[in-house]
């Protein structure tokens, strides 16, 4: 049996070198994505607005009603820190 020449063992060094930044890389990206989505800080007044959505019925509107709370409490300027959180005034009736 022959022993890999030194090229051999370049070539496969590279390759997984290649391979496994290629999946950590992926695996970044994936959480990065993740971690740019806004969030909603657990308050009473968050609970209650969610609640609100929750109870709304179909899933469209409850969709659409979380998407218009989240976009209130990113217009506050929280959203610049990925932790929003609802004034009073801005909560969806």
């Amino acid at each position: 049996m022959k022993h890999p020449t030194a090229a051999v063992r370049a070539v496969v060094a590279v390759a997984s070198f290649a391979t496994a930044a290629a999946v950590m890389l992926t695996v970044f990206a994936a959480f990065d994505s993740v971690s740019r989505e806004p969030f909603l800080r657990d308050t009473p007044g968050v609970r209650l607005a969610v609640t609100r959505c929750e109870a709304s019925g179909e899933r469209a509107k409850r969709e659409h009603c979380m998407r218009r709370l989240i976009a209130a409490a990113k217009a506050s300027g929280a959203g610049a820190a990925r932790v929003a959180t609802l004034e009073p005034e801005q909560r969806p009736r």
